[in-house]
């Protein structure tokens, strides 16, 4: 009778000293669920988006989280609107009570998606510099073979 209370005793002392195997583990966030929450996140704003010109997003460039600590990751995202524009957020994912996964993002404002860090198309729709008069050379003198082509047929231009 005496092991027997000495053995529980020692049971009941060993199990509150170590912890329970496994709890390190639960109480960190893996970068594949947080990745696979940033994305359904970034698809459920795709997917809801309205603003007051009626704008609407056609898709979004998710990068790869980072962590910030053991239970949180940042994660970076861009959205581009039908109109070209593209605006940047960064989508926060951590591990709440109970192992359940909480979103937030900075463009959270209220339940609606306010987005600051946007850059505008290109209004010129040049892709090239075919019309482009911004430089102006101007008359560098004669003589400057990096202004004035030489003929192809001449000899003296083959090195």
């Amino acid at each position: 009778m005496r092991s027997t209370r000495l053995l529980l005793t020692l049971t009941a002392i060993g199990a509150a000293a170590l912890p329970v195997a496994g709890a390190d583990a639960a109480s960190r966030l893996s970068l594949r669920v947080a990745n696979k929450a940033a994305d359904k996140a970034a698809a459920d704003v795709v997917d809801t988006y309205t603003d007051d010109s009626d704008a609407t997003i056609d898709s979004y460039d998710l990068s790869p989280c980072e962590r910030d600590t053991r239970r949180r990751a940042d994660c970076d995202v861009t959205y581009v609107f039908d109109d070209g524009t593209e605006c940047d957020d960064t989508i926060h994912v951590r591990l709440a009570a109970r192992g359940r996964i909480k979103v937030t993002a900075d463009s959270d404002d209220a339940g609606d998606h306010v987005f600051d860090d946007c850059t505008e198309p290109d209004d010129t729709g040049d892709t090239g510099d075919a019309g482009d008069t911004s430089t102006d050379e101007g008359d560098l003198g004669g003589g400057d073979i990096s202004v004035e082509p030489l003929p192809v047929d001449d000899p003296s231009t083959i090195y």
